[in-house]
């Protein structure tokens, strides 16, 4: 295995670095995790891959939602979100909300969710759903805390049956939720590191953690700061055969570099790209594909 400061394609999808992933479909563009995003992520902003995440339902139905508050969303009618005694995706059965749950558009859309419009691009979707609007897509899946042990059967089912015929990484912050997939689903599916992982990489030069030791085939996603994507941090993930991918957006209590249009400028994406990352995670994916073409340029040139 190269060093890997340089590398021809990425070792999940398979596409020469950097990728362009598409954070809910591009969140601060579009109406996050529904079809109407992840058009915009493919048509407009040419992404690489479309990231998405899955929670369940109160009836236990996995669903394409970050959440898993509802706060953004029109359910029937509508009313003020705060004034809803459910707030939660987890409060819900399915039946409440197929066709019935329509997602706002970033902004002021949102401060009036009776204006939101009931179109069927707008609206929440099951995961089988979304995979088979958007066959042999890339896709990166994100477990949310809703997603247990029992619900995992399912979800690899799922996968199985229509998300054939594309690469899907499938992620999680739980160490235990990805061991748990990955007893169940072998190597099908490549897996991201769980933040233990992440932490066993950063810190293990000062505080020594249990780390997930086969890195080789598996994706570190981690957030743009420098601390947390070093180079030699990244050039140790891809000397093992594993992918760094670096959220531009926000990682937990850490602001993203793409909190406000004016972050994403050529040189704070350039300087990321320096380090010699595989991908970008973004909620504005059609604002950074023109910043990502330009730094291919000039490396180029």
């Amino acid at each position: 295995m190269p060093d890997g400061r340089a590398r021809d394609r990425d070792p999940i999808f398979h596409e020469p670095p950097p990728l362009v992933f598409a954070h809910r479909g591009g969140a601060r563009e579009a109406p996050e995790s529904t079809e109407a995003a992840f058009r915009h992520a493919l048509e407009v902003a040419r992404c690489d891959v479309l990231e998405l995440d899955v929670q369940v339902t109160r009836d236990e139905r996995i669903v394409v939602w970050h959440g898993p508050k509802l706060d953004n969303v029109r359910i029937g009618s509508s009313v003020d979100p705060r004034a809803r005694k459910r707030r939660k995706i987890t409060e819900y059965d399915w039946s409440e909300l197929a066709g019935h749950a329509f997602v706002a558009h970033p902004g002021k859309e949102g401060d009036d969710l009776a204006k939101v419009p009931a179109r069927p691009e707008r609206r929440i979707l099951r995961l089988e759903e979304a995979l088979e609007r958007l066959p042999g897509i890339p896709i990166n899946i994100e477990l949310k805390r809703s997603i247990k042990r029992r619900h995992l059967p399912r979800l690899l089912e799922i996968l199985d049956t229509v998300g054939q015929g594309r690469p899907i990484l499938v992620v999680s912050a739980s160490r235990r939720r990805i061991a748990q997939f990955r007893d169940l689903a072998g190597q099908s599916y490549a897996t991201g590191l769980s933040v233990r992982g992440l932490l066993s990489f950063v810190l293990d030069e000062l505080l020594p953690l249990p780390g997930e030791e086969n890195v080789a085939g598996r994706a570190l996603q981690t957030h743009h700061h420098r601390f947390l994507a070093a180079r030699w941090l990244i050039r140790r993930v891809k000397r093992q055969g594993g992918a760094v991918h670096v959220f531009l957006t926000r990682f937990g209590p850490l602001k993203g570099l793409d909190a406000e249009p004016e972050g994403l400028t050529y040189e704070a994406v350039a300087e990321v790209l320096d380090r010699g990352v595989d991908g970008l995670m973004t909620d504005r994916p059609a604002r950074l594909r023109p910043l990502v073409e330009e730094w291919r340029k000039r490396r180029a040139g």
